[in-house]
C-alpha cells in the first residue's frame, strides 16, 4: 500500500496501487521486498485490442514493440518503435509514488493521459490538483469518471 500516490498533480491518500479501468484491474503498481518497483499492467490499442500484458516487469505476451527499463526505485514503459511512454513512475519513498507521465488506452479504447498537470480521461474528464483519501483503495475509471472505491 501507498500512504501517498500521486498521479500527475492528483493525490491519493492510502492507495492500494491498483488502477481498476472499465471495470478490469489494468495497471498495479506495488514494491517487492527488496525494494524494486513492479508494473503488471493490460495494454490495449484504440481499437480495443489487447496488446500486451505486463506481470510484474515482465512479458506475459505483446503483440507490439514495447520496451521497459526499470532501476530499483524508478520504471519507464515505452513504445519500442516511436519511442512514445506509456508511463514513467518513480518512487519517492517506500510509501510515496509519483506517476509522471502515462498515456495509455483503456479497455474500452479509451485514452488516459498523465501529465505533471493532470489526469485526463478521454475528452470527457481532466483531474488537475485533487486530493482523495482512502483506506487501502483502488483508483476506478469508468464511464462515470473517476472514484476511490
Amino acid at each position: 500500500m501507498w500512504k501517498e500516490l500521486n498521479i500527475g498533480s492528483n493525490r491519493v491518500v492510502n492507495a492500494s496501487g491498483v488502477i481498476r479501468v472499465m471495470g478490469q484491474d489494468q495497471v498495479k503498481l506495488e514494491l517487492d521486498d527488496d525494494g524494486q518497483l513492479l508494473l503488471t499492467m493490460d495494454l490495449y490499442d484504440a481499437d480495443q485490442t489487447h496488446v500486451g500484458k505486463l506481470r510484474r516487469n515482465a512479458w506475459a505476451f505483446h503483440s507490439l514493440d514495447f520496451e521497459i527499463t526499470t532501476n530499483p526505485s524508478s520504471l519507464q514503459l515505452a513504445h519500442g518503435d516511436s519511442g512514445r511512454l506509456v508511463a514513467i513512475a518513480e518512487v519517492v519513498d517506500r510509501d510515496h509514488l509519483v506517476v509522471s507521465h502515462a498515456d495509455f488506452h483503456a479497455v474500452n479504447g479509451e485514452r488516459i493521459i498523465v501529465t505533471p498537470d493532470a489526469l485526463r480521461i478521454g475528452t470527457r474528464l481532466t483531474m488537475a490538483e485533487n486530493t482523495f483519501v482512502g483506506t487501502s483503495s483502488m483508483l476506478i475509471i469508468d464511464e462515470k469518471g473517476f472514484s476511490i472505491g
